[in-house]
């Protein structure tokens, strides 16, 4: 009897290790949801738990002072970037969106800034019912402030829905040779 007590305690901290090991991805989870609900203008600073994990693609990495950021890699294909489609849907209280993108090659770098609500994405993504903005990205750090107004009706037909945005996307267009850009601090003001 004595000599099984100490395999069942074994086997019982294995059991409560492996617990804690499947419900980390809850648990980050559930942070990263906390902070959306406590910070609804905070879409991504990359600073808590699970962030990441809302974007297609990316990894966190530190930036020099800047704590982390997004690492999003930029393949040699038609369309390279990252989308996130968990994010605060209501942008009627806000006037501009931020965001800060580090282009690490020497030459400027053209990025497309797509933002989409329920109406275009319920016509099938079409391209002239959602925002398209090109972004001009010289070498380093680069800040951008696009007014929500401008954001509201730039698509070619109707407006934005700004109590309805369902997705936002980052991305250059036929890009040459592989790359990376450093996504951080995409927030509503």
């Amino acid at each position: 009897h004595d000599a099984s007590l100490p395999l069942r305690c074994i086997s019982i901290a294995a059991a409560l290790c492996w617990l804690l090991l499947e419900m980390t991805p809850l648990a980050r989870a559930l942070i990263d949801e906390q902070t959306l609900r406590s910070q609804p203008q905070l879409i991504s600073d990359f600073e808590t738990w699970g962030q990441q994990t809302r974007w297609s693609q990316g990894q966190l990495v530190v930036s020099p002072r800047r704590g982390q950021a997004l690492k999003v890699p930029l393949p040699a294909t038609r369309y390279a970037g990252t989308k996130i489609d968990h994010l605060p849907r209501d942008w009627t209280d806000y006037t501009t969106l931020g965001l800060e993108l580090f282009n690490p090659e020497r030459l400027p770098l053209s990025v497309i800034l797509k933002i989409e609500d329920t109406r275009s994405i319920a016509a099938g993504y079409r391209y002239d019912m959602r925002y398209n903005g090109e972004l001009q990205l010289l070498p380093g750090w680069n800040q951008f402030s696009v007014p929500l107004q401008i954001i509201r009706t730039g698509p070619e037909t109707g407006q934005l829905d700004l109590e309805q945005i369902v997705a936002l996307s980052l991305f250059e267009i036929d890009r040459k040779r592989p790359g990376y850009l450093l996504l951080d601090n995409l927030i509503l003001k």
